[in-house]
């Protein structure tokens, strides 16, 4: 466990959302940071901006400068190369799929978030399956005999999830097998972990277990504005705690995450862990699981920013 570090109390910068350039030094360097963010009508706008709002205001108050980047603007390369950092905020298209990141990495534009092999392995959950069924870790079989749950084979967020109880709701299904997954319904308890990079070492935080409401954890529920549906940490064995975390850290591995990820798994009938979604870039909202669970350990969010930032290079 991480001891909590003695450091000032930053007042939270609500004007944030109103200006769009701020300017900042570091070390006698003035840098100029973008966060791009997904403003569009997307199922993901509302975490996007909740993420951008909370890390801008962060940095900002840290005293460094932010330009906020909105997807729906344009992001062209003479734009891009005008910051020394960006932030990639932006989920679902352009964000997670990984055009952004292989535009920043052809630019060679330093950036926090994850690389573009990593959306790939993230984004199209078929493909994440896969690798992690082929290196043991056990994911969810699919079929399509009820109960089963069904969702988009690309994206995240808990978008577009579906429990599928009997034969009489098949019928309103889609037909394009290649665009969704058909998975066996696991009715087991349910928990998110996340880590980052500290150090250029990997810490992983406490599992947080998710209560849901419904069956299936959808995405009105993760995105909600009350964090009832969290307890961080989880009330759970040793043994349990340190399964989830090993499957975390060989998650990040095998998907070839940078900076921090996001790992949610279900417990089967055995009791065993079954991982049914890694994300590339998670939640950096307040009520946010790798916000609580930092916070669970004594890592403030404003201390969990400074990290990222110093892995990146950007130094205080």
């Amino acid at each position: 466990m991480l001891d909590a570090l003695t450091t000032k109390n930053y007042p939270n910068v609500d004007f944030f959302c109103k200006h769009q350039l701020y300017m900042i030094s570091f070390g006698g360097k003035v840098s100029k940071i973008g966060i791009v963010y997904n403003d569009g009508l997307g199922e993901e706008k509302k975490i996007s901006l909740l993420s951008t709002n909370h890390v801008g205001s962060t940095i900002l108050a840290l005293g460094h400068h932010v330009v906020r980047l909105p997807v729906s603007r344009g992001l062209s390369p003479e734009k891009l190369k005008k910051f020394d950092l960006v932030f990639n905020l932006a989920f679902g298209k352009y964000g997670e799929d990984g055009q952004l990141s292989a535009l920043l990495e052809t630019l060679d534009i330093p950036f926090i978030g994850p690389s573009s092999r990593n959306c790939l392995l993230t984004f199209h959950k078929k493909i994440t399956k896969q690798i992690l069924n082929q290196n043991g870790i056990k994911v969810p079989k699919e079929t399509k005999i009820p109960p089963f749950v069904l969702k988009p084979s690309c994206g995240g967020s808990s978008s577009r999830v579906t429990l599928v109880k009997n034969s009489s709701q098949k019928k309103f299904l889609p037909q394009n097998n290649l665009e969704w997954i058909y998975e066996e319904f696991l009715p087991g308890r349910e928990f998110s972990v996340t880590a980052f990079l500290k150090n250029k070492k990997l810490v992983c935080l406490p599992p947080a277990e998710v209560k849901k409401a419904e069956e299936v954890f959808t995405q009105e529920e993760k995105y909600g504005l009350t964090s009832n549906f969290l307890e961080v940490p989880a009330k759970i064995d040793k043994k349990l705690n340190y399964r989830l975390k090993e499957i975390c850290q060989k998650c990040y591995s095998l998907l070839g995450c940078f900076f921090y990820t996001k790992v949610d798994v279900i417990l089967d009938k055995d009791g065993q862990p079954n991982v049914i979604e890694v994300d590339g870039i998670p939640g950096f909202g307040p009520k946010s699981v790798i916000t609580q669970a930092a916070a669970a350990v004594g890592i403030s969010f404003r201390q969990l920013v400074c990290y990222l930032l110093k892995e990146a290079g950007v130094k205080e």
